[in-house]
């Protein structure tokens, strides 16, 4: 049974995560847990109560684990969907850890998460300065590179078959 305190404390618009346990998955997946199932979740109220169920699959075909005064602490609150967008997986460098959320909600599961980042949040500018500074230091091993493969070439009679 869920009390009304913990009803009124849910989210229906948000993502949530819970580790996973062998308890929510029965005999057929404990040992492969990640089989089909994220172990992040969205809030479905039924006639039958409220229930997480999990974003691997966007229908009946998920885990579906009803909410109870006994396991609602067993799920964590990871964001509010309305005040989060998705960004590249690139882009997802360039903000301060705190406001960036890789997380698996389709079947992509955790292998292809997808990146989102809170609404209000900006880039940082101590990581594109990093960001730039990376680029700049690879570019210099570049011509460093090229200016040694150069002067090889021009103390060479002959230009080797492996260059």
């Amino acid at each position: 049974m869920l009390s009304q305190d913990n009803i009124e404390k849910l989210n229906q618009n948000a993502i949530y995560k819970c580790k996973p346990d062998k308890k929510y998955r029965g005999k057929l997946f404990e040992d492969d847990l990640y089989h089909c199932c994220n172990w992040t979740f969205e809030v479905i109220k039924t006639k039958d109560g409220y229930f997480m169920r999990d974003t691997y699959w966007s229908g009946q075909d998920s885990l579906y684990i009803k909410i109870t005064d006994e396991n609602i602490s067993d799920f964590t609150l990871v964001f509010d969907k309305d005040e989060v967008i998705y960004i590249s997986e690139s882009a997802k460098d360039s903000y301060e850890k705190e406001v960036v959320f890789s997380i698996a909600i389709d079947s992509g599961g955790w292998r292809y998460p997808k990146h989102l980042k809170k609404k209000d949040a900006n880039k940082s500018k101590k990581k594109l300065i990093d960001k730039i500074d990376d680029e700049i230091l690879e570019y210099e091993r570049k011509i460093k590179s090229l200016k040694h493969d150069r002067k090889y070439l021009i103390e060479q009679a002959e230009v080797p078959n492996w260059f």
